[in-house]
């Protein structure tokens, strides 16, 4: 299996810039051969937002993981897409698996909020339960979900074969990263791909 991590720079509030730059990058991909093909944390919004450019961003985000869904089925990939999701009035930070016939087969929502992350959206129900894929089961987190040894530990007890962890980290936490993702993958004897915006 080839999988494809894209490690892009986003630009806050500039979706349809994102959008066409995270395009790019999924047909580069593909052309090489990928498989799984994973995106950043917030990789169409931009991440430094208020509430209002969130609520405001919530619907063309979504819209964009329909557009993700069309190309994993014209190209047969399976893509990890971050994006806002909406329940409600409820805003949430969260991931669609999609396969590659373009079914969502699953949405995980961020279950710990970082920081100014919880003036804005709303914790996920810790739905820790991998999905299978024609590319094996996977198990999703997002950035601060991971520093949580217990997390990675409940899905690979659950049957994850790689675990897929979208992230915006700082620069400053750079050594944090660094520690952090190879320990949970040895830890759980799991593979572990962290997926940073640039």
């Amino acid at each position: 299996m080839k999988i494809a991590a894209i490690q892009m720079c986003s630009i806050s509030g500039q979706i349809e810039k994102n959008k066409l730059n995270g395009f790019k990058h999924i047909l580069y991909a593909i052309r090489k051969g990928a498989d799984l093909i994973v995106l950043p944390e917030l990789w169409s919004s931009g991440y430094h937002l208020t509430t209002q450019t969130v609520i405001k961003l919530q619907q063309p985000s979504k819209a964009i993981v329909e557009e993700c869904q069309q190309i994993a089925k014209t190209y047969g990939v399976v893509l990890v897409v971050p994006f806002i999701d909406k329940i409600e009035d409820d805003l949430f930070i969260a991931v669609a698996i999609i396969e590659k016939n373009g079914q969502i087969l699953k949405i995980y929502h961020k279950s710990f909020l970082w920081n100014k992350e919880k003036t804005i959206f709303k914790p996920g129900k810790m739905e820790l339960v991998p999905v299978q894929t024609s590319v094996g089961k996977i198990g999703t987190l997002i950035c601060y979900d991971m520093e949580f040894p217990e997390t990675c530990r409940i899905l690979t007890l659950r049957g994850a074969e790689i675990i897929i962890i979208p992230s915006v980290f700082s620069f400053g936490s750079e050594k944090r990263w660094d520690i952090q993702l190879p320990a949970r993958a040895v830890d759980n004897t799991v593979f572990v791909l962290g997926v940073n915006s640039g």
